[in-house]
């Protein structure tokens, strides 16, 4: 605070002591350089002992001499060509848009513009070359004024013809066909189409869509669709004939379990299995694989290779350890097999009550959008008639 307190006095002891000292007194006051902006200076007037009053005096550019309004429109004249040509490479060959500034020298000379054909280049340098068959020269007059002096400048300009490509030639000269007809030619039903172009035959026909392209292309989506709706619809059925054996084979085990405890034969119980579930008309997929496993029985297939298979055909693990199971029966002996069985059967059990917990937790997440949609209808029902009621309505 001290350090900050004694820089600002000093400063300001500095600045009145200089205030004091110096003349501020001023006769003259400096004009603005030419072409700028008028220049406003703040000064102080004493009449007499009268007090001061604060004026603030305008003072306007300085104009230039009648020489130096001739230097500027020289200077003008020659930057002109090279500024109006824009990007083209020189007025003699104009394929773009021009540039026809409105001032130039710091703004000191301001010009006007005139074209002798406007269709072709209009007074703001836009060339409209798209009709022309041969290159055309438009001349374009500048007006240019320094203050009051006045001078008049012409250009020739030489607008090129575009380049086009065969599409284009076509269309422009059905165009100027079109445009040269005669009254009596637009009263006829037909028009006739142009027969060469360039000393060259010139043949012309109704474009025809490519149907067969599309068709092709449309048939093989559509047969990619209907591929994956059947992959997906096989997947469906594979995976809901998986379920149906996954969930039977708790029963089918503890049936098999009772029955190898009897003192039968695998061979045996896999016959009398097949016939029970024949005899029932029962569907289920694991008993289908059973009848299947006795009929390769029957056609020679060894008891071992059967089993093997019917396991596979399954397609579930359970099966396969089963199949797994009963093999090794038939290698070693009927020793620990209904041990195992058992052991297979609550496995089982355990594996279907898991599988239907899994799927109520299925169904109660599927149920969950519902029952959303259904809260917000019984709120909508709610707050509908609260709302109406304190609005008064």
């Amino acid at each position: 605070m001290m350090v900050t307190a004694v820089c600002g006095c000093g400063a300001a002891v500095f600045f009145l002591v200089s205030y004091l000292v110096t003349d501020t007194t001023v006769s003259d006051l400096a004009r603005p350089f030419t072409g700028a902006e008028t220049k406003t200076y703040p000064l102080t007037a004493q009449l007499g002992q009268e007090p001061e009053q604060t004026i603030l005096v305008e003072i306007p550019a300085r104009r230039l001499s009648e020489e130096g309004c001739e230097k500027m429109l020289e200077e003008a004249k020659k930057q002109l060509p090279r500024v109006i040509a824009g990007k083209n490479s020189s007025l003699e060959h104009v394929e773009q848009d021009l540039f026809l500034p409105d001032t130039l020298c710091d703004g000191l000379v301001e010009f006007v513009w005139e074209s002798s054909d406007s269709e072709i280049v209009d007074t703001a340098g836009h060339v409209y070359s798209e009709a022309l068959q041969e290159e055309q020269v438009v001349v374009l007059t500048a007006q240019m004024s320094c203050q009051e002096k006045i001078r008049y400048v012409t250009f020739p300009v030489r607008v090129a013809v575009p380049k086009r490509d065969r599409v284009q030639q076509l269309t422009l000269l059905v165009e100027q066909k079109l445009q040269g007809e005669s009254e009596t030619d637009k009263t006829q039903e037909w028009f006739r189409l142009p027969d060469s172009y360039d000393g060259l035959p010139l043949k012309w026909s109704f474009s025809r869509p490519p149907y067969g392209i599309w068709i092709l292309f449309l048939t093989a989506f559509g047969c990619l669709g209907v591929y994956t709706a059947s992959f997906e619809e096989l997947k469906n059925k594979e995976k809901e004939r998986e379920n149906r054996i996954l969930t039977a084979y708790p029963g089918f085990v503890a049936r098999l379990t009772m029955l190898a405890g009897t003192g039968m034969p695998l061979r045996v119980v896999f016959f009398k299995m097949a016939k029970t579930a024949r005899d029932r008309a029962c569907q289920e997929p694991i008993y289908e694989e059973i009848q299947r496993a006795c009929h390769e029985m029957e056609s020679g297939i060894t008891q071992k290779n059967a089993i093997e298979n019917w396991g596979k055909r399954c397609r579930i693990a359970p099966c396969r350890k089963c199949a797994a199971l009963l093999n090794q029966n038939i290698s070693r002996g009927a020793d620990g097999l209904l041990e195992a069985l058992w052991q297979e059967a609550e496995s089982a059990c355990e594996q279907r009550r898991a599988l239907a917990r899994k799927k109520g937790e299925e169904a109660q997440t599927k149920l969950l959008f519902p029952m959303i949609l259904m809260l917000l209808v019984v709120m909508i029902l709610v707050m509908v008639p609260a709302i109406f009621s304190f609005a008064g309505m």
